[in-house]
């Protein structure tokens, strides 16, 4: 149902990637009644993204 709700608003998309990141739903009660918070775990993307390690003038110079 939460799933369905932020596919809806955009909030996420479905991706074609062959990566992929565990995501957590978390159920709390909040005085206003029960919240759902979504947890992402990038671990497993991070360790295969290439990391963009310029020094900042280098990258003023590069504009």
């Amino acid at each position: 149902k939460t799933l369905t709700k932020y596919l809806n608003k955009s909030f996420i998309r479905v991706s074609n990637l062959l990566a992929s990141a565990f995501v957590f739903f978390v159920y709390k009660l909040k005085s206003k009644g029960l919240r759902t918070n979504i947890y992402i775990n990038y671990r497993s993307l991070n360790r295969i993204i290439k990391k963009n390690r310029y020094l900042l003038f280098l990258i003023y110079k590069t504009l």
